[in-house]
């Protein structure tokens, strides 16, 4: 019914009780295979729920409208709920890898054409460094403990592809110099430990070792 509301002239970026608005609520449903057409319908509405908005901030503070509307849609976009998470977080910890892509792909958003074939992104919700002040994680971590096979879809986006084979470039040979390092302590625990069960035989002597030596000693 979302679109219907916004053609009928709702606000889109009206939060509820939770903090939810129009892109969070998309980012719960569960049915993949609807959720990204309805995000498309709602792009295409944006010109006319901007035109129809009564939100002043969106249209006073500059006098070139197209700016004011890519405002609005950031706005709309970057908003959080009361748990922190922004639509775009939370279509990831639901596991909507599809729907991920087709957030992280909104141009003037996330997604940013530049001259020529070249595009730029706004990483500060992707990479994990970035969001270490925030309560919620990354979509990149949130990605990777999601169990749900869609969300493995994410990881086919160029812009995450390149920051996780980015940081796998960075951090491989440490991570792989840590776990020789953890196996080789642990084959030295394990060496040890058997020395020491070796000794403990090898010291270890009869109770009546004593009797024997006399009982030797009175035949000699």
């Amino acid at each position: 019914h979302y679109v219907e509301l916004i053609e009928a002239g709702a606000e889109m970026g009206k939060q509820d009780s939770k903090g939810n608005n129009v892109l969070h609520a998309l980012s719960s449903i569960a049915d993949t295979e609807k959720v990204v057409p309805l995000f498309n319908k709602l792009m295409e509405l944006i010109p006319l729920w901007f035109e129809n908005t009564e939100d002043k901030i969106h249209k006073t503070r500059t006098k070139d409208d197209k700016l004011a509307e890519r405002v609005a849609m950031i706005q709309l976009f970057k908003a959080k709920n009361n748990c922190g998470f922004t639509p775009l977080k939370l279509a990831a910890y639901h596991g909507l890898g599809e729907l991920v892509q087709a957030i992280i792909n909104t141009k003037y958003v996330y997604c940013f054409p530049s001259l020529g074939s070249e595009v730029k992104y706004d990483i500060s919700e992707l990479e994990p460094r970035f969001n270490y002040k925030e309560p919620v994680s990354s979509v990149i971590e949130l990605t990777m403990l999601n169990y749900e096979y869609n969300a493995s879809k994410s990881f086919d986006i160029p812009v995450i592809r390149k920051i996780t084979e980015t940081k796998w470039k960075c951090y491989s040979k440490v991570f792989l110099s840590w776990g020789v390092a953890h196996l080789v302590m642990l084959l030295l625990n394990y060496g040890m430990l058997l020395k020491g069960k070796k000794c403990e035989v090898f010291q270890e002597t009869p109770s009546n070792a004593t009797n024997w030596t006399s009982i030797v000693s009175h035949y000699e």
